[in-house]
């Protein structure tokens, strides 16, 4: 059921209307049986593994408060042994295992299991081990009403594509729940259609010339994911770099942390190289930035003048690290890479049609009036006579320009 799909839709509105027509305590009771059948419409077999993960959690994160020394950590241990366990069989076995099979030359047939990888399985690990994490470390304290920790785990919004939520966020607004203001619907309406206009109109088109790109290339950091980029900082880059001193272990941090970021997006070569790039590109921005205080590149590059050029810069690195990202193999990654820079002639059908290309820049202009001005923001603050017109357009443009199909999130995947 994609986010994007009529589908979706009419089992969200339903679920919407039961909510709030009942007493909370019965709605949240609605919300998690809602989130299981949410979760079970893609493969029934698999809410056994959330189901798992969710109850040891639970049980664990109590236990955890009210014990302390080596059976804390005992505890912490069995938390982390069962969410990486399951993590790393069903997304990450056959990829070592085939890789192994390939370094010893056995037929990796032999080795393989072909396991298929349960929808959202990265995204809900991470969302339990920061809430076992933080009862370890007492930064908050365990939950003890078991529909409102399974509500957290299972809260089909986010599930399959994310973000990443934390405890500390949605058991306190589980907890001390109280009817939404109108503004906060409106704002909230004005954020989904938004996002479905970004989505459907402007990203699915660029990405019939993107998919087709890197599909068959002889044919033709923190806003980047900002619930990714902090877990990793508060629950992988921090603990690594506690107690420890230096610029030698600070950037043996960074690069580290960037190769497993990689490896959460795939089991695959090609998202290890591609965090390993991101890596690299941290390390090397802080041994420049380093080098260059106080001198006259350093005067430069703070001048108002300047900052277009180096965010130019910066978004062209980023840009490139798609090469990584997009292909399937390391092989592919080459092929676009000496394209790109001219080491290989590329034949091939031209895909930016004049359309696409008129919907960038229009995407450009919006987003930069957007950045400017918050106009999306202020929406909401407007009266009932501009807001109407907008949801009126918005629903137009979605039905008028839609790409030729649904086409799932990137983040889908994981």
């Amino acid at each position: 059921m994609l986010f994007n799909s009529f589908q979706y839709w009419i089992f969200f509105l339903i679920v919407a209307v039961l909510f709030y027509s009942m007493p909370f305590r019965i709605g949240k009771l609605l919300l998690l049986c809602a989130s299981y059948v949410f979760y079970m419409w893609w493969d029934p077999r698999f809410i056994v593994l959330i189901l798992t993960s969710t109850v040891v959690d639970y049980f664990l994160g109590i236990w955890l408060e009210v014990t302390s020394g080596g059976r804390k950590k005992l505890l912490l241990a069995v938390s982390l042994v069962v969410n990486l366990g399951f993590l790393g069989f069903f997304k990450y076995y056959d990829f070592f295992a085939g890789s192994l099979a390939g370094l010893f030359h056995i037929p990796k047939s032999s080795v393989v299991l072909q396991v298929v990888l349960p929808v959202g399985i990265s995204f809900y690990t991470f969302a339990s081990l920061s809430y076992t994490l933080d009862v370890y470390w007492g930064k908050m304290k365990a939950v003890r009403n078991f529909v409102d920790y399974a509500l957290f785990i299972a809260f089909f919004p986010h599930l399959i594509a994310g973000p990443i939520i934390r405890a500390r966020q949605f058991i306190s607004q589980i907890q001390y729940w109280r009817w939404p203001a109108a503004i906060v619907i409106q704002s909230g309406i004005i954020l989904v259609l938004s996002g479905l206009l970004k989505k459907m109109v402007f990203a699915d088109r660029f990405a019939v010339v993107s998919d087709s790109y890197f599909r068959d290339p002889a044919a033709h950091r923190q806003r980047w994911h900002i619930t990714l980029s902090t877990w990793v900082r508060d629950y992988l880059f921090m603990p690594f770099s506690r107690g420890r001193k230096g610029r030698f272990v600070l950037y043996r941090n960074m690069l580290v942390v960037m190769v497993l970021v990689g490896l959460w997006h795939g089991a695959n070569w090609t998202f290890v190289a591609w965090g390993a790039y991101h890596g690299l590109l941290l390390v090397g921005y802080r041994l420049f930035d380093r080098a260059t205080v106080g001198t006259a590149i350093d005067r430069v590059m703070r001048q108002r003048w300047f900052v277009p050029f180096s965010v130019g810069l910066m978004f062209a690195c980023f840009v490139l690290s798609a090469a990584f990202f997009r292909p399937k193999t390391l092989q592919t990654t080459g092929y676009v890479l000496s394209a790109l820079f001219g080491f290989q002639h590329v034949t091939g059908e031209f895909l930016l049609t004049t359309g696409t290309i008129v919907l960038l820049f229009i995407s450009l202009f919006l987003a930069a009036a957007q950045e400017r001005n918050q106009f999306i923001d202020r929406l909401a603050l407007q009266p009932a006579r501009v807001q109407i017109p907008a949801y009126v357009c918005a629903f137009l443009v979605l039905e008028l320009f839609p790409a030729t199909g649904p086409v799932p999130f990137v983040y889908f995947q994981f």
